[in-house]
């Protein structure tokens, strides 16, 4: 009786080892409420580009002089030969203001000066280099048409005349994107300035001959300035935008005489206009 009771004892405990529940440990899932989500996503950081190279070609420019004497040099206004001129590219690498919608740029590129001198019914125009610091504004003469050649070229053929000046910009500036991300995004504004070198300049004077228009091309310095210092504005949209441009160095080193009266022209400064792709 004392083995069979013993038997069901140890029946009684292998069945309650079989069908008792294990205990499992469960963690419980965060509660994270509304107010919780709304500030993790104010303290999301985008991924901001720290420093990055911007691109920037003109390709429609306007220029004019400012005058501030009596005398002055006779420019054209509007002239459609003055926006045929080659693309001048430059490029800025800009570094952000502490992950800013704001950067500080510099860098390196070309620009141009080109004006069509104006002309009336019987004469145009042109500058030449009498000598050190005495350059000539006056009507087209043989010297100007090439001198032996006077017999061949009249005043009469004479269909236009041009002046271009060509330089090596340094720029530096700040430069504002709307989009913080994305640096070639939404608007941006650029505020800076340049030093200019010059590296060439000349006059160029169209004429018709044999039933085609030529050109005769002078290359001089017209006793320009080495260095010129402007400043700069810019606004534009994504890929394109317009720039404005103002020299406060004056564009002659002392000046130019007026053939006609012999007056000496004040000092001459250029500013532009242009309009320009960027990537």
């Amino acid at each position: 009786m004392k083995k069979k009771a013993w038997y069901w004892f140890v029946f009684c405990l292998a069945l309650q080892g079989a069908v008792a529940t294990p205990s499992v440990a469960t963690t419980q899932k965060p509660v994270i409420s509304v107010a919780q989500m709304n500030k993790a996503s104010d303290t999301y950081q985008p991924i901001i580009e720290q420093r990055y190279f911007v691109f920037v070609l003109e390709l429609l420019k306007k220029d004019w002089l400012h005058q501030s004497g009596k005398s002055s040099l006779g420019m054209e206004r509007w002239s459609w030969r003055d926006f045929m001129r080659w693309p001048t590219p430059s490029l800025l690498y800009a570094v952000r203001i502490k992950k800013s919608r704001f950067a500080i740029g510099g860098g390196i590129g070309f620009s141009t000066l080109q004006y069509s001198f104006k002309s009336d019914k019987k004469e145009n125009f042109t500058l030449r280099k009498k000598g050190k610091n005495n350059t000539e504004y006056g009507a087209i003469d043989s010297e100007d048409l090439g001198g032996d050649n006077w017999g061949l070229i009249q005043p009469s053929a004479v269909k236009y005349s041009q002046w271009n000046v060509s330089y090596m910009d340094f720029l530096l500036g700040m430069r504002f994107n709307s989009v913080l991300e994305q640096s070639r995004e939404g608007v941006h504004v650029w505020l800076g300035g340049k030093l200019g070198v010059r590296l060439a300049s000349a006059t160029t004077i169209g004429y018709e001959a044999h039933d085609a228009i030529s050109s005769l091309y002078r290359d001089n310095d017209f006793n320009l300035n080495r260095f010129a210092f402007s400043g700069q504005i810019g606004i534009g949209y994504r890929f394109v935008g317009l720039i404005g441009s103002y020299t406060f160095t004056p564009l002659f080193s002392d000046g130019v005489l007026r053939e006609r009266d012999s007056t000496t022209c004040g000092a001459i400064k250029p500013y532009s206009v242009s309009f320009y792709l960027t990537c």
